[in-house]
């Protein structure tokens, strides 16, 4: 799957990102529509406009904070591992092209679990929160094997847990910052 991955250029998974993410907004948001329309007077064009918007914007903070994980896991790695007197051992063992091609895939995938978690609620909006908990933990096993599979296809083995801890923690504390804001 590497070699597919690697053939399909960062924007156009950036783009596929955005799709996903504007699809998901259509079903959380058609309910609020109604309300959104009654208050200011908007038309549905210019609501479809603010959903692709949405989707978009969507993205590319999405890739924003997959740069900000690399860097500061990154940095992780570097500083813990001071006593390896080569520098080239004191990098992350991914490349940030690999590791954005992996982490944008896996998102596509949290995406469209989202859609369909999404259709559930506005099928049957009485389990609304048991929808919203089963979403953020799609998302969080989709983030899993993202690692997993940049572990397995990236890392050698004496390097598994360091680079695995350097990326889980800002990972970790943008998951759990997006789930205290309800993002």
């Amino acid at each position: 799957m590497i070699k597919l991955l690697r053939k399909i250029p960062i924007s156009v998974l950036t783009l596929m990102l955005a799709v996903v993410s504007a699809s998901s907004l259509v079903y959380s948001s058609a309910t609020m529509s109604g309300v959104v329309a009654q208050y200011l007077a908007v038309t549905k064009a210019v609501f479809v406009v603010l959903i692709l918007l949405s989707g978009a914007i969507g993205a590319l903070v999405s890739r924003l904070l997959i740069r900000i994980v690399y860097a500061l896991g990154s940095r992780i790695i570097f500083s813990s591992t001071k006593t390896v007197p080569d520098y080239n051992f004191r990098r992350l063992p991914v490349s940030y092209n690999d590791f954005a091609r992996w982490a944008l895939c896996w998102l596509i995938v949290a995406g469209l679990w989202k859609v369909v978690m999404m259709v559930c609620t506005y099928a049957a909006p009485y389990a609304a929160y048991l929808w919203t908990w089963l979403d953020k933990i799609g998302e969080l096993a989709c983030l899993g094997l993202c690692y997993l599979c940049i572990d397995r296809n990236h890392v050698p083995a004496w390097q598994s847990g360091n680079c695995f801890v350097a990326l889980a923690i800002p990972t970790g504390v943008f998951f759990v910052l997006a789930v205290a804001l309800g993002v």
